[in-house]
Formats: C-alpha cells, sequence, structure tokens
C-alpha cells in the first residue's frame, strides 16, 4: 500500500515549527500536547526519521524536519487554494484591524496566519497603538475592526475590572 501524506499532520507539523512549542502548537489545532505529540510521531514514522529535537522549552528542525517544513509548504497552500475555489470563499475586501499594543505580537504570530489562512480575499491591514487611540480610529472611521481593553463599570458606576 502506497504511503499517503496526512493534510492534517503536515498542518500540526507546520504549527509546531512556527510556534517552537508543542504546547502552543496544541493550543492553535484544539489538540492536546499528547495528542500533538502522538501526530509528530506519525508523520516522523512516514518520514522515516526524525523531524524535531526536542527539549523542555523548544524544539527545532532537523534537516530531514526543515526538508519537509520546505517542500509541503506549497502542498498545504495548494490543498487550502483548492478548497477555496471549490467553496467560493464569501469573505473578500479590505479590513483595517487596530491592536492594542500589548496583544500585538501573538496576535500577529498565532491568530493572523490561520486568519489569512481561511480568508486569502481578504486583504488585512493592522494598526497597532494604545486602545485609546483604537478607540478613536474606530470613532473616526478610520479603522474597520478593533480589539481594545477598557475599564469595566460595576453597578456602583466605579472600574471594577478589565474586560
Amino acid at each position: 500500500m502506497p504511503v499517503t501524506l496526512d493534510i492534517t499532520l503536515l498542518r500540526t507539523f507546520h504549527c509546531v515549527a512556527r510556534l517552537g512549542q508543542f504546547r502552543a502548537a496544541a493550543a492553535q489545532v484544539n489538540k492536546s500536547p499528547a495528542a500533538v505529540s502522538v501526530q509528530i510521531q506519525r508523520l516522523e514514522e512516514i518520514a522515516g526519521g526524525k523531524l524535531l529535537e526536542r527539549d523542555n522549552q523548544s524544539v527545532t528542525l532537523t534537516p530531514l524536519g526543515q526538508k519537509l517544513l520546505a517542500t509541503t509548504a506549497v502542498l498545504l497552500k495548494a490543498h487550502d487554494d483548492i478548497l477555496n475555489d471549490l467553496h467560493e470563499t464569501a469573505v473578500k475586501g479590505r479590513i483595517r484591524l487596530g491592536i492594542p499594543d500589548e496583544y500585538a505580537t501573538p496576535v500577529i504570530r498565532n491568530i493572523l496566519p490561520a486568519f489569512t489562512a481561511l480568508c486569502p480575499e481578504v486583504e488585512l491591514e493592522v494598526l497597532t497603538a494604545s486602545s485609546q487611540l483604537l478607540m478613536q480610529q474606530i470613532g473616526r472611521n478610520q479603522l474597520d475592526l478593533a480589539v481594545v481593553v477598557q475599564p469595566g463599570i460595576s453597578e456602583k458606576g466605579r472600574c471594577s475590572a478589565w474586560r
């Protein structure tokens, strides 16, 4: 029986390689770290060797892992393009998104790649600034969407918590 590459295993591998940690990748692909580890082991069996060097803090790619990462990026993109063509992505256009400075790095690193893969027809313009400035820009229609942090108001009219 011929060996085939499972797209789900490849996605998990790419996520681990991009984030450099099993725990972070597990959160991204909605699986437990143990399940991610099993998926990587299955992919290593298919690939015929070790793909990642692991320690308690992070992972690094082996030469075989680097080769698999480079050669399968095109495959994953082609797969996503085929599905998008079949389902005709409904979301198109330009979105101006504001993100608070303190959240910019994790959003740009972890969330935006998944968004752009799901919505390739969307041109995303990201602005980082303070929540106060982002709220002002929303009010002036300079942004389409913004993630902001602001104090919550308790029943007594005092600031009670951040939401």
